[in-house]
C-alpha cells in the first residue's frame, strides 16, 4: 500500500536523503532537457498545448494566440476572424439555416431559432429545399390548418 514508512525521526525518506547529499556534494547529475514531453500532440508542456492548431484555426490579429477555425472572433478580446470564416463548427449540411434575428446556424430539421427562437424563414431552406417550394412539414402545417377550419 504504497511508500514504506520512513525510519528516521524527521518523517524524511531515504531517497530524499541521499538526494541531498548528492546535491551538497556537487555529484548530483542534472538531467538533460526533455523534448515532446508530455502527453500525445500537446508539445513540451508550453501553456496553449503547442504551436500550430488544426487547418483552419487562425492567430489573432491582435497577438492574443491562436483561435479554433470554429470561431467568428477572438475568445480574449473579440476581435473579427480575418478571414471572416468561422462559426460553422464541422461545417453546415444541406437545407441548414441561418437564422435572420441572431445570425446563428440552425440544423434544417428545426423550425426555429435554438437561440433567440426566431421562426424559420419560409425561403430558408430546409431539408427538403432543394425538390421544390412545398415540403412535407408545409403540408403537414396546411392540412391542420384545414381541419382546424372545419371546425
Amino acid at each position: 500500500m504504497g511508500r514504506s514508512r520512513s525510519r528516521s525521526v524527521s518523517g524524511t525518506p531515504e531517497w530524499l536523503r541521499e538526494r541531498r547529499k548528492r546535491s551538497a556534494t556537487g555529484t548530483l547529475r542534472e538531467r538533460p532537457p526533455l523534448e515532446n514531453s508530455g502527453g500525445g500532440d500537446r508539445g513540451g508542456g508550453d501553456k496553449g498545448g503547442g504551436k500550430g492548431g488544426k487547418p483552419g484555426d487562425w492567430e489573432c490579429p491582435k497577438g492574443c494566440g491562436m483561435v479554433f477555425a470554429s470561431k467568428p472572433s477572438c475568445f480574449k478580446c473579440g476581435a473579427p476572424n480575418p478571414s471572416g470564416g468561422g462559426g460553422g463548427g464541422k461545417g453546415a449540411k444541406p437545407g441548414d439555416w441561418k437564422c435572420p434575428g441572431c445570425d446563428a446556424m440552425v440544423f434544417a430539421s428545426k423550425d426555429s431559432c435554438f437561440k433567440c427562437g426566431e421562426k424559420k424563414p419560409r425561403d430558408g431552406g430546409g431539408r427538403d429545399s432543394g425538390r421544390g417550394s412545398s415540403s412535407r412539414y408545409d403540408d403537414r402545417d396546411r392540412d391542420r390548418d384545414r381541419d382546424r377550419d372545419r371546425r
